[in-house]
Parts: structure tokens; sequence; C-alpha cells
């Protein structure tokens, strides 16, 4: 296979570098006719679609990161495909959430009528994913006392606590998830 290219560059003579430019250009006009040519032809592909998750989250915080798309797969023209998979003139889904902590999984058939009635040039064939995780908790807010427990502070040979331990925080809160 490398003789028989080598061969066949050692055949092509440049001899003007006019002839060189000219040969590029013809196959750069090929290769554009050649790509508008299979854009114009029907595809199925899979895409990633938008989601856009909404719930309170002042009283809700998430632990696990959300799915910020799902992949479905879809049929349609190669420009509307190549501009789906661009994200281009695509609108997101919202999936209002109203009590998040009991949603733990969503199946992906349950979207397939909104994911439908948002898709414009393109014909939705199934979901590819089966099933959303969601991990999302209450928010909690806890305070802490803080003291220092100075009977475990280890010092070296010969050093001693020869005063009280001071600290400005006597008391931290912290928030976060519940479970």
């Amino acid at each position: 296979m490398r003789s028989r290219i080598s061969k066949l560059l050692s055949r092509i003579k440049v001899n003007k570098p006019e002839n060189l430019r000219v040969v590029f250009l013809a196959v750069a006009t090929a290769a554009i006719f050649w790509l508008f040519n299979a854009l114009n032809k029907e595809y199925d592909a899979t895409v990633g679609y938008p989601v856009i998750w909404e719930f309170d989250s002042e009283q809700y915080i998430v632990v696990d990161k959300l799915p910020t798309s799902i992949r479905i797969n879809v049929k349609g023209l190669g420009w509307n495909l190549l501009r789906a998979s661009l994200g281009l003139k695509v609108t997101a889904i919202n999936i209002a959430l109203s009590n998040p902590a009991l949603n733990k999984k969503i199946p992906g058939v349950s979207l397939t009528n909104r994911v439908d009635d948002n898709l414009e040039e393109l014909q939705l064939n199934y979901i590819y994913d089966d099933t959303l995780h969601l991990n999302i908790e209450p928010r909690e807010s806890r305070s802490f006392g803080i003291y220092i427990d100075s009977t475990n502070i280890s010092l070296a040979e010969n050093y001693r606590i020869t005063s009280p331990v001071n600290y400005d925080i006597h008391l931290m809160e912290l928030e976060g998830p519940r479970n």
C-alpha cells in the first residue's frame, strides 16, 4: 500500500506553483459540494438535549450534580441535526420539581411528550437515557459550640500552656443537606 502511494506521488510533478493552487481549490470545492450534499440527506443521530431544573433552592440543596442534558435519538435532515448537536436554536425543557427530596429518579419515558413538543424540525425516535438520577436533599442549618480542649494538646518537652487559650468564635453555624 505504501509503495503504491509513493509511486503515485512520484508521478505527480508540480512544474508551477499555480498548478498546485488549482488542484487544492478543486479538492476544496469538491469537499464543500460533498458536505452540502450530505447535509441535505436524512439521518438518525443521538444528540444532547438541554434540561433546566426548577425547584426551591432556598429549601433544598443539590448533593450530586444534576444532569444538564438528556440524550435523545432523533431523525431529520443533516442541517437540522448539525444545528441540534451544536445547541443552536434548541429550546431547553423545564422540569419543575415540587418536592425534589422525594424524586430520586425520573423515568426518561415521562419526558417524551415534553421533548417532542419542543423539537421543531426533528422527529423524536426515543429518549436514550432510561432514568435520570437526582440527589437533592432538604437544606438544614445547625449551630455548634466551639471549645478548645487544652488537655489533648501535645507540646514539646519543657513547654507548658501558662495562660488560657483565647479565641473569637464561640459558635459556628453550618448549612448543608440534611442527610
